[in-house]
């Protein structure tokens, strides 16, 4: 499937690619990619992970007696992880994208 970049930015196809990957976006049907991009989080390790995260912020939330709200040293460190995700994988989209439209050039010129 082509998906033209023309009339939708590199960022903005990240966008829409983390989005559903992350389930931060609803699955849209008019979108193209709705049904190539799964949300990564619905059963699947990446889900089980974040529920480990998840039962550890609310234990730590317990011991230091805060009733279900993170410390604010805890906060910056899973928005910081976050945050490191999202570029990192910004970054490797990118990559990839390159590296693939640099060997689509190769293939034309080969031609």
């Amino acid at each position: 499937m082509k998906y033209n970049v023309a009339w939708q930015g590199l960022d903005d196809l990240f966008e829409e690619v983390y989005g559903y990957m992350t389930g931060l976006l609803e699955q849209n049907r008019d979108s193209k990619l709705a049904d190539l991009v799964p949300n990564e989080f619905e059963s699947s390790r990446c889900g089980d992970l974040y529920e480990v995260i998840y039962a550890a912020r609310l234990r730590l939330s317990e011991q230091a007696g805060l009733a279900g709200e993170d410390a604010e040293e805890i906060r910056k460190i899973y928005q910081s992880y976050e945050e490191i995700q999202e570029i990192l994988c910004r970054k490797s989209f990118e990559y990839g994208w390159f590296l693939a439209m640099d060997q689509y050039r190769e293939g034309l010129k080969e031609k």
